[in-house]
Formats: structure tokens, sequence, C-alpha cells
């Protein structure tokens, strides 16, 4: 108000930015009382109600603007500044960042970005300054305002970092960072080794030296990044290794838990929780690799605001930094300078060219959410942290890929540093380690398997010691393969194992050592294993390293690989062993069988590889091909397990004693049969040598062996059947089938099943001495060996199977004498003595065959040794008759089966024993078409022949026999084995007699009267016999299923009507115009009387007054009615005195004239007018389709009226006749109906009583007046013009009134 001043409306506002005065740039109610009195009339006229951020932040531009290049702030100006810049950090204005300047500490105004502020904790002197490398902002400027504005610390800008961003999984809705890391850290309990791990990752990175230090030294706390660093500023444990970190190290190293190693199987490194195990010793570890310094804080709490909850730690580039750092956090740099050459004072270009890890000891007071545990000097937790490595120095560099070298080393709190011991790998040249087998790259698992010698040197105080082990390791090529190609790949997983033994090695060779075994996954695990060497492997392991896991994996890992890694190592050893025809053989040799692993330890230790691995090596064993035993045979030599054997069980025991034993022994290794000596617990693990086995390998080169060797065992096997026979079931038979024993004259072997007993004289009669079936004498004269041979097979009273088909096989090779009595005495031979014990069953055969006599029979019955039944009369030539001898019993019948089949099969001779169809087998039942065949040639032969043969009482009685077997048989094939009458109404099967029924149909199979008939001739209770025309069946022959079969087949018990019809025909085809003989003209006689209700006898012949057949349609019979009339009249004289076709017969006299009449047969009258009958009298014009004669004549008179029309029609044929006269008359009479046309006929005797209408006219009709009075529609005047009749229809009209 003091200075007053128009301004626009723009730079005013009712109420001013809270207690902020922006005057002289912007005006409010505080600054000018004028806007204060009339606030209304401002509000109306568009005036702001309020000063906004906004505002303020202009008015900073403003000022800015200004002060011009150089000038510089008043007082005025720097509060107007200060003010707005805290205005915005209170209201929380973050929009209004951007653009923002703040007061420097030389009061002119410049960028957050290019200003510091300086939050160091430690008091400086003021003397001191600031550093002019930093521009500071003013010191009005809180460190909350410069943090608002995203103003630097002097605490990043002396050192920047990058915040590091720890990754891990949670496992619930939320977890920190230290509760994770913690839950790993107390997963391992006791068993955690941070050594392991930190070797374990220096072996993936590629180290080949790795060192750690325990320092008990403290440092300065002063210049540190935060205040609660100073907390880790004493005793630590370094660890270095000569490689140096990769991008992806860093990467991953910043990973809790995560496996970041799982899918590159190069890293050993995958299977643990690596890094995280090092948070046992500390909550602050680091690390110094290249250029770069890393510091973890997973608390949060002590690299201050570097670090956030996504970010715990942080990473300096301390070569480039270098200044700052040294300048203001000297003291946070000092621990790592001058450590295992490490420089971070002055450090080169390229930084550090390896990796040093520092972790700080947690000591007591410091509250860690991650561990509790405290390490301090002489505690235990350091003695054990110690000894952890010290215990596992022996066979911690084993399996390494990488590392060599290993120490162990304790700085005091003076700086002196000891060392506590020393691990160097090296090989058998001298140089560098480089081991031999390589983890592979990729998916190439073709790396064949490899050995080396690793020489491990430990070095503790003034003591040294060198131990050698042969390293073997072998990739899996089996289930382990698929399993890593399919998906094990993708979890990290590659089919590799190895296994370790220590050796002395001398200079004829490498010998192992006890070795006590262990396990590892590349670094030993916390638990051992029960083998005699050290496993390494590719195990599915907890992220402990506690326990290997229970799953596929690690079961086709140690049942693959380790197997093929074990065979490695033996075959290594194997190749280099020492001599072993020497005494150092016997000493390898035993330390050598030890590494067979077995299913039992040697000791008291239970663990998850042995059963697995045992299992599968058994297995594996059998198939290998390494050469990995040791024989004395073939001058000795390295051979294939599964090409060896070794001594059975048998061979410990009785009656064997050690001469025995070294005589089989000996027997071997003159075969070059290869056999080796095992310590017991492997025996299971090599083909045994059986008692049984060497049998055959004895009696196989039985003629191989010294002929004194060779009786002696044999004698021994002999003389101890007894003895081995509860033992050794199969001996006896081994022994029997075995060609061994020689044989008199020529001392050929034999099988003892071969020989025959020459003191039996009845069997070995049937044997000649050339034939080489006797034992030696020397043998003979053995009772013990005599006893023997009887009870392996040789034949004594009854005949080996083979032997009996033998003798059989030779009566074809004998003259026929000779062969006839060879066969009697073999067939005796069969009957009473080789099947004796079949005796009793031979009549019934209830017994069955032993599976050996079956096979004897069977082969028996293919054998021709058995006589041919011969034809028993010289006329029975439908016998069928061979040249041969003898036949095969498969190839004849039985000689009960004889009649069945003699015309088409043989059968055996009658002079062999009936009993002896129940041993062999011959021809079974013949089938049905044999037996129709058989009959049906019976009767062909018998009707060709029967006229030469009707005296022949023989074979007239063998007919008889043999037709009643055919009939039973086709009965039983017919109605099966049928027990009552009911079972014979039906038959069973229809197939069988629908071919009876077709084959039999035409032929006369019934044998009776010395001849064969057919059905239609045959009856059962027909008591008129007329042969060969009707026959009766004598029940006396028959039996009652051929009799229900012959009724199948149309016998039947009387003739029938129609078969009499039949019956005369058939008389009349065999007689034609012959005289019947009297029997047959008795017999047509009977028939006619049996016909004479029977209807359907068109087709019916009987005998004339001469006793000729004749059809009946030409014969008469004499009517007594009419027989006067017969006589006297010629007309009826010359019926039998036309021509043959209208002749009529007449008919026997014995055939009475009722019968005739019931037989259709014409009296003479009949006869005399159908010979003038002409039935085709009446005839119609054909024309169009065919027409009935009555509906012909029907359409005729439909056009013509019935009226006077009649009488003009006569008149008119009248007088075309050439007529004088017509009369017409009507007729009432009626006449007599018993001599009529057809007396039997009731039409013609109503035609006799009724009216009739007569035309009469004085003129006779032509023939041709005939022939065309019968035709339909067209007559005979169509060419006569002088007709009239012509016109009309004719005599057609008259059916208008009759028919």
């Amino acid at each position: 108000d003091s200075e007053c001043q128009f301004v626009t409306k723009d730079k005013c506002a009712l109420e001013p930015l809270e207690s902020c005065s922006l005057a002289p740039y912007r005006y409010s109610s505080q600054d000018a009382s004028c806007l204060r009195n009339h606030k209304g009339l401002w509000l109306n006229s568009g005036l702001v109600e309020c000063l906004t951020a906004e505002d303020g932040v202009n008015v900073v531009q403003e000022i800015h603007t200004s002060l011009g290049h150089d000038g510089t702030l008043d007082c005025k100006q720097l509060d107007i500044v200060v003010s707005v810049a805290e205005y915005l950090v209170e209201v929380d204005s973050v929009a209004s960042i951007s653009g923002f300047l703040l007061p420097t500490v030389h009061n002119d105004l410049r960028e957050p970005s290019e200003l510091t502020y300086d939050n160091h904790y430690i008091q400086r002197d003021p003397s001191e300054g600031k550093d002019d490398s930093f521009c500071f902002v003013h010191e009005r400027i809180t460190a909350k305002v410069a943090q608002f504005f995203k103003v630097q610390p002097l605490s990043i800008k002396a050192a920047p970092s990058s915040a590091i961003a720890i990754h891990f999984e949670s496992t619930g809705p939320y977890e920190s960072i230290t509760h994770r890391i913690k839950g790993l850290v107390e997963d391992y309990g006791d068993n955690i080794d941070v050594f392991k791990e930190l070797i374990q990752n220096a072996d993936d990175a590629g180290a080949t030296v790795v060192k750690f230090l325990i320092s008990w030294k403290t440092f300065g706390q002063n210049n540190l990044l935060t205040r609660e660093m100073a907390a880790w500023q004493g005793p630590a444990l370094y660890a270095y290794n000569n490689k140096t970190f990769s991008e992806s190290d860093l990467k991953n190293i910043c990973k809790v838990a995560g496996q970041t190693k799982l899918t590159d199987y190069t890293k050993i490194g995958r299977f643990g929780v690596g890094f995280c195990a090092t948070y046992h010793l500390t909550d602050v570890p680091s690390f110094v690799t290249k250029n770069q310094l890393l510091i973890f804080d997973p608390h949060l709490k002590y690299l201050g605001e570097r670090v956030q909850p996504t970010k715990p730690g942080m990473q300096i580039d301390f070569v480039k930094e270098n200044t700052g750092l040294q300048n203001h956090y000297s003291d946070q740099l000092a621990p790592y300078d001058g450590v295992f050459n490490c420089n971070t004072t002055n450090p080169e270009p390229n930084g550090f060219e390896g990796t040093l890890f520092r972790f700080p000891f947690r000591q007591p007071g410091v509250v860690s959410d991650i561990c509790n545990d405290t390490f301090t000097k002489g505690s235990r937790s350091i003695e054990s942290l110690k000894r952890s490595l010290i215990e596992s120095a022996s066979t911690i560099l084993l399996f390494l890929q990488n590392v060599n070298s290993i120490e162990l080393l304790e700085q005091n709190d003076k700086s002196a540093t000891s060392s506590i011991f020393k691990l160097e790998r090296k090989g058998e040249i001298k140089g560098p380690f480089q081991k031999s087998f390589c983890l592979p790259i990729g998916r190439d698992f073709s790396q064949p398997p490899t050995s080396q010698i690793e020489r491990i040197t430990s070095v503790s105080g003034k003591n040294r010691k060198t131990t050698l082990w042969v390293v073997s390791s072998a990739l899996g090529q089996r289930k382990s393969l698929e399993q890593a190609q399919s998906y094990g790949v993708e979890d990290g997983l590659i089919p590799l194992t190895e296994v370790a033994v220590k050796v002395c090695k001398e200079d004829d060779g490498v010998i192992p050592l006890n070795t006590e075994g262990g396990l590892s996954c590349f670094l030993p695990l916390p638990f051992g294993c029960s083998l005699d060497f050290h496993v390494n492997g590719f195990f599915d392991i907890t992220k402990d390293r506690r326990l290997l896991k229970r799953n596929i994996w690690n079961d086709v890992l140690i049942s693959d690989s380790l197997v093929l890694a074990v065979l490695e190592l033996l075959q290594y050893l194997a190749n280099h062993a020492p001599d072993m025809h020497s005494a150092r053989g016997d000493e390898f040799l035993h330390s050598y069988f030890q590494l067979f692993p077995t299913g039992e330890p040697k000791h008291d230790c239970v663990d998850s590889v042995r059963p697995i691995l045992s299992t599968a090596f058994a297995k594996e064993l059998k198939e290998t091909k390494h050469t990995i035993v040791w024989t004395k045979s073939f001058g000795g030599c390295w051979m294939v397990p599964s090409e060896v054997v070794i001594l059975g069980h048998d061979f410990l025991l009785t009656p064997f004693k050690d001469n025995q034993r070294v005589l089989i022994c000996n027997l071997l290794v003159s075969q070059n049969v290869a056999v080796i000596t095992v310590p017991s617990r492997l025996r299971h693990l090599f083909k045994e040598l059986t008692f049984q086995e060497f049998c055959v390998f004895f009696l196989n080169n039985i003629s191989h062996f010294d002929t004194a060797m060779r009786d002696k065992m044999t004698i021994f096997i002999l003389q101890h059947l007894e003895a081995f026979k509860d033992r050794y079931s199969w001996l006896n038979d081994m022994i029997a089938s075995a060609s061994f024993i020689p044989t008199e004259p020529k001392g050929e072997f034999a099988k003892a099943a071969h020989l025959v007993d020459s003191s039996v004289t009845d069997i070995a009669n049937l044997f000649a001495i050339e034939e080489g079936r006797f034992a030696a004498d020397n043998y003979m004269k053995n009772r013990q060996v005599v006893v023997a041979l009887r009870s392996l097979g040789m034949a004594c009273w009854r005949l080996k199977d083979e032997d009996v088909l033998e003798r059989a096989h030779s009566i074809s090779n004998l003259d026929v004498d000779t062969a006839i009595s060879r066969s009697r005495l073999l067939v005796h031979y069969l009957l009473e003595y080789h099947f004796k014990v079949y005796r009793a069953t031979y009549s019934k055969p209830a017994k069955q065959l032993s599976e050996s006599d079956k096979k004897l029979t069977s082969s028996l019955s293919e054998v021709a040794f058995l006589p041919v039944m011969k034809c028993p009369h010289s006329k029975f030539t439908c016998w069928r008759e061979t040249d041969a001898i003898f036949m095969k019993s498969l190839d004849i019948f039985p000689s009960s089966k004889y009649k069945l089949v003699y015309t088409s099969y043989f059968t055996v001779d009658g002079t062999v024993p009936h009993s002896l169809t129940y041993l062999l087998t011959f021809k079974g039942n013949p089938n049905l078409q044999d037996i129709l065949n058989h009959l049906k040639t019976i009767v062909s032969w018998w009707r060709n022949e029967k006229y030469g043969l009707c005296q022949a009482k023989e074979i007239l009685k063998f007919l008889d026999e043999s037709t009643k077997e055919i009939y039973s048989y086709l009965a039983l094939e017919t109605f099966g084995p049928a027990s009552d009458v009911a079972s014979l109404r039906k038959v069973r099967n229809k197939d069988v007699f629908a071919v009876i029924s077709s084959e039999l149909k035409d032929v006369p199979f019934i044998w009776q009267e010395c001849d064969f008939y057919s059905v239609h001739c045959v009856f059962f209770e027909e008591k008129y016999k007329c042969l060969p025309y009707l026959v009766t069946l004598g029940n006396d022959r028959l039996s009652l299923s051929t009799s229900h079969l012959f009724k199948q087949l149309g016998v039947d018990d009387t003739i029938s009507q129609r078969k009499l019809l039949l019956t005369l025909q058939a008389i009349k085809t065999d007689f034609e115009e012959i005289s019947l003989p009297l029997a047959i003209l008795d017999f047509t006689i009977y028939c006619s009387k049996r016909l004479n209700t029977y209807e359907e006898n068109t087709n019916l012949f009987l005998p004339d007054v001469d006793g000729i057949m004749r059809s009946k349609n030409s014969l008469m019979y004499s009517d007594p009615q009419i027989q006067a009339l017969y006589t006297r009249q010629e007309c009826f004289k010359s019926l039998e005195a036309t021509s043959s076709s209208k002749r009529q017969y007449r008919l026997h006299p014995k055939i009475s004239f009722h019968t005739a009449q019931y037989l259709g047969i014409q009296n003479p009258l009949e006869a005399l007018l159908s010979n003038y009958c002409d039935n085709s009298v009446i005839s119609a014009v054909g024309y169009g389709q065919h027409e009935d004669l009555c509906d012909r004549l029907s359409n005729i008179l439909r056009n013509y009226h019935a009226d006077t029309s009649i009488f003009k029609e006569f008149i008119q044929n009248a007088d075309d006749a050439g007529a004088s006269e017509i009369l017409f008359i009507l007729d009432q009479r009626n006449f007599k109906d018993k001599t009529l046309f057809d007396p039997c006929h009731s039409n013609w005797k109503k035609l006799q009583h009724v009216p009739s209408l007569l035309v009469f006219n004085n003129k006779m009709f032509t023939d041709e007046d005939i022939t065309g009075i019968a035709q339909l529609g067209k007559g005979t005047k169509d060419n006569s013009p002088e007709t009239i009749g012509r016109f009309g229809i004719g005599f057609n009209i008259a059916y208008h009134v009759t028919d």
C-alpha cells in the first residue's frame, strides 16, 4: 500500500497462497487493503478468489528471468522461492516439480537435477568447506524439500550405484525377502555348508583356484555409506576365485532360490540354493568382481535410502567412482583392499581380475530376521565352519569340473595370515590338470565313457599327503538318456555319473585300495553310501542337499548311467592290472572284486543307491561286452562276464571230493571252458556251472577226452547214480539220452536205451550181434554198472518203443516167409508183452493208453507190417484186390469192418487178433458216402452177375450177411444209437438221411429173396407176393432200426393204390405185347380189385383176354345187359377188326364187369359210339386273339333276335340244299333213358324228358355240308353265288333255343 501502483487483475487474487506472500509479483488481500474492503466488487469483476501453486511456480520463473545470466537472489526473492518450494512439498504437488528451480548456496536458481544436498551423517569441520565438484542447494532448503524435488544426496553423488533387485518366489499372499531367505537357511539346518556352495559357484564360473580367508580384523567406521554399515566392518569370511562374474552371473546371484542354473547342466550349482547359504553367516554379503562392488541388504536397514523393498542392494562401479568413494567412503572400501591382491584404492582400469566375496560375521547383539547364529573368534560355530571344509578335503576336488586348488587361511586382528590347509589336484602328467570328461554342451550325449587318474595333494601345516584316484565317467544310454531327452533337459538333468576309487600305482600296474564310499553331487553330500567307491552324479536332490529325491530320474540314473560308470572303472583297472600270474595278481583280484556292487554291504550302512545299483549291475553284467573277469583258460585272459562260469553249488556237496573237483576243473580247462573263482558274495553275479551242465558238457565231448579220464568219469557217474537220484531227477534222463556206452563188437558209443540185455534170451534173440545192440563185456561184468544201465533204459523184459518200431520196419526188408513169421512174432509180442498191462481191456477198451504207448501205437500204425485179407471166393469179382502182402493199419480197416468196405478198401487179415484194433490205429468207421458207394457197387455187380451166381450158396450167404451190416450202419447214422421205438420214429441226423435218400433214390438196394429190390417193390405186411414187382420183407432178418430206416426211405406196410397203378405200368413196360405169366396175370387181376376205388387211374393198364397188358381206353368189358346184342350185331364184331389205333380189346374175363365199370372201362356200346365220335367236328374261324367257343357263339347271337328269323334260316338252308319241302314239328314226347350213349351221365337222361323242335327237309347233307355247318362265322357258301344262305349265319341260329 505504501507504493501504490496499478496492476492487471490477472496478477491479483482475493486470498494469498496460504501464508506465503508473492508480492510484488502477485497480490492478495494481505498485500492490498483495497482487495480486503471490496471483495464483492472484485468477484463480480472476474477477479480470482485465491492464488494457486501454479502462480507460485510462475513467480519463481519470473524471478529467474529477472535475474539474468549472472544475477543473484535478494533476500525477498530468496524468501519467495523457499516459501513456494515448502508450500509445494506441503501440498504434495508432484505435477509442479517439472520446471521448478531451487536456490543454490551461491544464491542463484538451478534445476534440481544439477544439485546435491549434503546428507552425510558425520559432522564435518566447517573449515573443510564444501566439495567443489558438487553444486549444493541453499542451506534453507531442507533435506525433505530436496528429496521431494529428487535432488541426489551427497552419498550417492560421491558413490553412484545401481539398485539391485533381488527376485524370489513368494509362497503366500505376501512374503518378504528376509522371510524367504530365512526359510532357505532353515531348510539347510545343521547341514549348511557355505564352503561347498561357494566352491560350487566358483566351479560353475570356470575358476581353477578357490581360496577362503577367515579374517578377525576390524576396519574404520567413519567414511561409510551409512551409519548402520558400521556394524559390518568387523571379522568376516572372504572367498576368492580366479574368475570374474559375467552379466548373467550378476543377474542370477540376485535371485533367491530361483534355481537360475536349472537348465544349464554345465553348472553344478544348479543342485543347491547357492549364494543364499551365505546368509547363515551374515546379513550384508558383498563381493567385488571386475570393476563392480555389490552389497546386499535384504533387511533394508543398512544401506539407507539407497535400497528399496524391491531392490534391496546396490552395485557400484568402484573404478569409475573411485575419487568420490575415496573422498567420502574410504572406510567402506578398506575391507576389500589387499585381500588376495584386490586393490580398491588404486584399481586397475579393468578392476579386479577375479571375484572376492566378503561375508562379515553376524556379531552378538545384531537383530536379524534371517538367522540368529553368531560367529566370534574361537566359538563352536567358527570351528564347525572350518571342520566342514577340512573333513571333506579328501574328496571335494574329485568330481569338480574346473577347480583344481582350494586353500583355507586365517588372519588375526593384526593382519597376520596363516594357511590352515591346502588342496591341489593334478593329473598323471605334468602341467595343469585337465578333466578328460567334460559336461556335454547342448543335447550332445554321445561322449564315450572315460577314466583318468587324479593326484590329490593335501597340505596341513607340515603334513603333506598325496592320494591317487581313478575317476571314471559315463553318460547313460538307455532310460536315463530317454528321460533326459524327453523332459530332463528342461529340468536341467543330464544322464551323467562318475565313480572314483583310491589306487596304488606301481610299474607293473594299478591295484585298487580300500575306499570308504561316499556320495557326491559334484560336491560331497552330507550322507554317505555303503559302496567301496565314491559316486558322483546329476542326482535330483533336495534343495538343502540332505537327501536324494525318491523319483524315477534318480532310479534310472543309477540303474543306467551309474552302472556304465562302474563298468568303465572295472575295465580301466582290468586294462591296467599287474601281472595276473604273480602274487600281486591275487592281491589285485581280492581288492578288485570288492568293487563289484552287491545287494548286501560289507559293513553296516544303509543307503538308497546300493539296492538299485546292485540289481541293475547284476542285470547289466549279463549283457555287457566289457572284458572285466580274469580266467586261467586260454592261457589266462580277461573275458566278458557272460562268457565265464563258476563251479556251482552242486560240486560242494557229497559225493564230490577234492579229487573229483580237480578232475572236473582240469577237464573244463582242457576244453577251454572259462572257469573263474570269486568271493561267495559275488557268486550270484556269474553263471554257475551246475552238475547238470557239466554232465551235458562231458557227455557231448565224450569222444574228445583221454580214454582213462573218460572211463573214470563214466564209472563214477554210473556207480553213484543211485546216490544222485534223489538230488538230481534229471540225471537219469540225461544219461539215458547220451551215447556214451561202448558196444560189441566194434566199441561204438550207444545210448543205454539203445542197448539190449544180452542175458535175456527171449528179447535178445530178436537181434543180431552185428547190429551193435549189446554193451561191451567189461561194462556187463560190473554189477553196479549193469543195474545202472537197466535203470537207464537198457531193454530187459520189454523192448523200447523205438526198437518195436524198428522191428516193424524191418519186416519189409525180409523175404516173404521170414517177414510173415516176424510179423506174427511182433504181433504176439505186442499183445503178450509190450501191451500186457492192457490185456484185460482188449475186448472192452476201458483203460486208456499212456502217452508213450499212444505215440508208439500211432507210429506202428504207419508201418506196413500187417497182412492184408484176401478175397474169400474166386467168383466174387467185386472184391478189391491188391498185390501188397503187408500194409499199414492206417490204410486198412479192421477185419470186423470188411463187410462194409470190401469193394473199395482193404482190411487186415482175419488171422490177426481183433484185440490189436484196440492198440493200433486202423481206418475208422467208413464214411457214409463210402458205404453208399459200396452198396451201389454190390447192387450193380449182382445185377450183372446174378444169373451165373444164383446157385453159389457161399456168395448168397455172404451177401445176406454183408447187406444186413450195411443196413445197420445206415440206420445208426440216421437215428443214432437209439435204444427204443420212440427214438426211432424221428430222424436225428437229417443231413445224413437226406444224403442216403438221395443216393438210393433210384437204386434197388434192398436184398430179399436172393435179389435186390427198390423201395417201391418192398413192403412189410403185404400178404400178396409177386416177384419182382411186390416183395414182402421177412421180419426175422431185419433189425428194428433197419425196419425204421426202410420206412423212412419209402417202404410201406402195404402197397398203395398209386403204387399198384405204377406197378401195372411197370409190368406193361416189361412185357409189352407178350402174354403175362400166370403168377403175374393173377397179380394184375389182384391189382384191378384193389384199384376199383382209385379215381386217378387215367394211365391204367390191365390184361386182355390173351393176358396182354392194354390201356384201359382200348379195353371193353362184357356187360350182361348187352351181351346178346354184342353177339348178334356185326357192328360190334367189327370193333375188334378195326385198325390198331381204333381197335378195342376185350378185358380179361377174370376181371368182373363191376370192377371194370369202377375202373372206367367202356362197355361194347360205348366203345362203338366212341369209334364214331369225332371230337374235332366243331371248329371256329379264328380271328384276332384266342376266344372260348361258348363266348364265340354268344357274341354271334348277340346281333340276331330270337324270333321268326330262326325258321327263315332253316328254310334258307333247305333251299340252298335243293329241298322242295320243309316241316317244323314241336315234339312234346318223353322217351326211355336206359340204353343211352352214356347211361351213367345224368345229362343224357334229362334230354330224354324235355320238348324239342324237329326240322325236316327232303334233301340229304353232302360231306361238304357237314363240314361247313360246323364252322362258326364262315360257311362254305361264300364262293357259291347261287346259294342265298351265304348272306346269313346259317345253322348257328339254332343255339338260340338249345345247347
